[in-house]
Order: C-alpha cells, then structure tokens, then sequence
C-alpha cells in the first residue's frame, strides 16, 4: 500500500525530469574531471562559474519562496518560506563573501583578525569552521532529512500533502535523488567530488525545491505537462545565462590561475591522471596569464612522475636558468632560491641544492632578527619551514611551522590558523 501510494506520488510530481537531471549531473560532473580538466576546474574556483551559479541559484530559490509566501496560502506556510528565503540570501551572500572581491569592499578588522581568509563571511571564522565545513555538515543533513522525507511519503501518505502545504520544509520523493548528489560529491571519493561542487549541486537542488513547491501550491498547471516542461527549461535557461554573465563580467584571473596550478601540480597527480595535468599545463602556457612562479618547475616534477625523465630534465634546466635570471635582474629572495633549490634537487645536484636551501634559509633568519614588520613574521617562519622540509630537515621544518602557529595565535598577526594547521600537519607527515 505504501508503495503503491508513493508510485502515484511520483507519477504526479513532475518526477522524470528531476530525477534525469539528478542522473546527469552525476554523470556529468566526473566526466568533466576526467575529459574537460579545464572546465570543471572553472567550476570549482572562487570567483567563476560553480560559485557564481550557487549564489544565482539561491538568490532565484529565494525569490521563487518570497511569491509563494505572497499567495493564498496557511500562516505557518508563509512563514517557514520567508525564513528559508532568508537562509537562501544568506548562503548566496556567503558564496561571494557579500560582494568583497567583485566590489573591493574593505573587511570590518575586528572580522579580518578571526577570519581564516581575511574575507568578509561569517562561515570562515575560526570558531566556526572549527565545527567543520559548510558542505559536509549539510550533507549530514541531507542524508538525514531525507530519510525522514521518504518515510513520512511513505507511511503517512494521507497527511504528507498536508503537511507540505502547511510548509514543513519535506523533500518531495521525485527530488531525493537530486538532493542525494550532494553528499555523493561531499562525502564520497566519486571522480570529481569537491566541496565545491557539493555546494553547487544543493544550490541547484533547492532551486528545484522551490521550483516543485511552487508548482505544488500555486503554479497553474491546466495546460498540461508541456507547460511545466516548458517551465523547467526556463528554470534551467535563467541561472546558467547569469551565472555565465556574472563570470564574464566579474571572474578574477588571479583565483584562476591558482586553482589551475593547483590542480595541475597536485590533484591530478596525486591520483596518478598525468594527461590531464599535461592537458591543464597545455592550457596554462597557452594562455601566460595563468603561469605562476612555481609552474614550470611543477611541470618538471610532473613530468619526471610520469617518466618523461628526459622532457622534465629539460624543463628543469629551462626553469634554473629563468629563476637565476631573475635574480641577477631583481635580487635572490627566499621564495626564489627555495624554488632553485628544488630544481637542483630532481637534477640530483645535491650539494647545490643544500647549499641554496641554506641561503634562502639564512634570508628568513635575516628577515626574523630584523623585521620591517615586527608583526608579520609568520609569513617567514612558514617559508623556513617550507624550506626546511624541502631540504629533509623535519625536525627544524616541524619547529618553524609550530612557532608560525604560535605567533599567529597568541600575537597579533591575521593569518589563517587553517592553513597553519596544515603546514604543521603536513610537517609532522
């Protein structure tokens, strides 16, 4: 009986299109990752498409319960639908940390000081990224509620209606598989899983919901479901024209060029998917706006992992003589001889190396006994340590990562404990 009940539930739930869309976002999303490198990194960087398209998605989500809280509708309904419509704003505004970057807007001291990225959020202050990251927890949620959403479809049939109109914010059965992409991607090893994209597929997923809870309360329907196809391909058309433009008009190289590296130098690599790290460096060099400083000699380390052992002693020469020139232009600093130290290294010139590794250390210490910023010198201290370990010295690369957190913590540096945890952690390693 309760099955029989739920399989007329999703005959008229609009349920086919949701569930195709749930299907193909989980397919999509790891092909990319796998065929299109460049792409899905757009989709998981600050500032372009996957961010932009979960802030536009909340924003419409938003507005789509504000028009229904405005219909015919109970008491209790209009309320619940106002204050999701809130929470919606709230994660948009979140999402594009309240317009910081795109309008260059000054973060408040009192929020840079607690904040892991200097930024103008609520979700990275310390305290609260303490109790863990936005999109795992709402996995967590997701893979609760849902459940509870599916278990009330079922066994209480005859008041699910009722208590949707009523405004108890259930999953409708037809868009569980939706939700469920979230912690797919959140939570689980998929190709392609990503925070990031976590965060986009639950603002796609409560765009949807508010989609279907319009439909459901006061959308007119009369003209049969060509209508409501029509309607969700409208659905689908408004968002991704804004999120397209929005990047156009607001994308920042700068966030860019550092996921690509990233990824290039170590998420492809570390899962052993050289091609596509060769693919994103093809992308990199053709377009120079997006080489940093260490990418050639990533390239070089990348291409020695995947046996190109004569290409990547190329690139290394290549890359020790730009870094040298560079010093002799603009003087050695420790970033530079840290990176020249490594070249010397996969070159298996060894003693050169050390002796580098020991220059760009003698320039932190240097910066330590005579700081031009008394209270910036955690920068110098992980840079010692990054040197350190590069050089194989653990225990001094463990010393200087600890007193970098320490500094930051107890004086009145604002540098994010977050990424101090890892450099220690990854020093302990």
């Amino acid at each position: 009986m309760a099955l029989s009940s739920l399989r007329a539930r999703l005959k008229s739930e609009f349920a086919v299109p949701y569930v195709v869309a749930a299907v193909s976002l989980a397919a999509l999303i790891p092909l990319s990752f796998i065929y299109h490198p460049v792409g899905y990194i757009r989709l998981v960087t600050e500032d372009n498409l996957g961010e932009f398209g979960t802030a536009i998605c909340h924003l419409i989500a938003a507005i789509m319960l504000l028009v229904s809280a405005t219909k015919p509708v109970p008491r209790s309904a209009r309320i619940i639908w106002i204050a999701l419509a809130c929470v919606a704003v709230f994660i948009a505004g979140e999402e594009i940390s309240w317009g910081k970057r795109l309008f260059e807007l000054t973060v408040p001291e009192g929020l840079e000081a607690i904040n892991t990225q200097r930024d103008l959020t609520i979700h990275n202050i310390e305290s609260v990224r303490r109790i863990g990251a936005p999109a795992e927890i709402l996995s967590r949620v997701i893979l609760f509620w849902s459940v509870v959403s599916l278990a009330a479809a079922l066994f209480f049939a005859a008041t699910f209606s009722a208590w949707l109109a009523r405004g108890v914010p259930f999953i409708p059965p037809a868009l569980i598989p939706m939700f469920l992409t979230v912690p797919l991607f959140s939570l689980s090893e998929v190709p392609g899983n990503s925070l990031e994209i976590g965060e986009l597929l639950f603002a796609v997923s409560v765009l949807m919901w508010s989609f279907e809870n319009a439909r459901r309360h006061w959308m007119v329907d009369r003209e049969g479901p060509g209508a409501m196809l029509r309607g969700g391909l409208v659905l689908i058309a408004i968002p991704l024209a804004l999120t397209i433009g929005a990047t156009a008009a607001f994308h920042l190289e700068h966030q860019l060029r550092n996921r690509l590296n990233f990824y290039a130098a170590v998420i492809y690599p570390k899962r052993e998917m050289f091609a596509q790290a060769q693919e994103v460096y093809r992308y990199i060099f053709a377009n120079p706006i997006y080489v940093a400083a260490d990418t050639r000699l990533s390239y070089a380390t990348m291409l020695i992992a995947n046996g190109a052992v004569c290409d990547g002693l190329e690139q290394l020469a290549r890359t020790v003589g730009s870094i040298e020139r560079d010093i002799g232009a603009n003087g050695a600093s420790a970033s530079d001889l840290r990176r020249l130290a490594s070249a010397y290294t996969q070159m298996g010139k060894d003693d050169l190396a050390r002796e580098t590794f020991d220059r760009a250390i003698e320039l932190d210490r240097r910066g330590l006994a005579a700081p031009t910023d008394p209270n910036g010198l955690t920068p110098t201290l992980m840079s010692m340590s990054q040197s350190f370990r590069a050089k194989g010295d653990l225990d001094e690369a463990l010393a200087s990562a600890e007193e970098a957190r320490r500094r930051a913590a107890y004086a009145s540096e604002r540098v994010g404990v977050g990424s101090l945890d890892r450099v220690v952690e990854t020093a302990h390693s």
